[in-house]
Order: C-alpha cells, then sequence, then structure tokens
C-alpha cells in the first residue's frame, strides 16, 4: 500500500463518520494526525523561481539575478538543491524535473 492509497482510506473513513459521538473524537484527531505524517512523505516537486533583483542573501548564500532557486510547495520558504525534504516543515521533496544552474 502507497502513503497515496493509505491517505484516501483514511479520509473515506473520516467523512463516511463525521457527526459521530460519544468520545470518538479522539479517533478522528489520530486519523487527521495519521494522515498530516503520510501527507508530509508524499513527495512534491518544488517550485522554480527566478530572481529578478540584483541579487537576494537566503541564509548564507547570496542569490544573483536570473538564477532560479526553489521554493516549498507546502510552506512557502525557500529550499536548498541539496535537501530531500523542506527544512523548516518536513516535506518531502521531488528533485526529478527541477535542475541545477
Amino acid at each position: 500500500m502507497t502513503f497515496e492509497e493509505a491517505g484516501k482510506i483514511i479520509c473515506k473513513f473520516i467523512n463516511n463518520n463525521i457527526g459521530i459521538r460519544n468520545g470518538k473524537h479522539l479517533l478522528f484527531a489520530a486519523f487527521h494526525k495519521a494522515l498530516e505524517a503520510i501527507a508530509i512523505q508524499i513527495p512534491r516537486k518544488a517550485i522554480p523561481f527566478k530572481v529578478n533583483a540584483a541579487f537576494i542573501k537566503i541564509r548564507n548564500e547570496t542569490h544573483y539575478k536570473n538564477k532560479t532557486i526553489f521554493i516549498c510547495p507546502v510552506c512557502q520558504q525557500f529550499i536548498s538543491l541539496s535537501n530531500k525534504h523542506c527544512h523548516h516543515c518536513g516535506k518531502k521533496i521531488d528533485w526529478s524535473d527541477n535542475y541545477v544552474e
């Protein structure tokens, strides 16, 4: 079973059982937390961003005009090509189609 399949099963269960009371809210909260953990592990492509200013400084790196840098698709923070996960939110990044200038 893939992360995506597990996430769909959990979502379907939650959607079909919304409104059930009597202490089951803790079960649903646990399912939501599990779904978040699954979602963070499903890779998404980084968002390319072309530097328009003369340069920008991000942490200890300087990026000059027309260089492409990348942004996390979840938290919108800048990420490095050397990272497999966003260091801000932990989202797994799919670098398969991106390039290094």
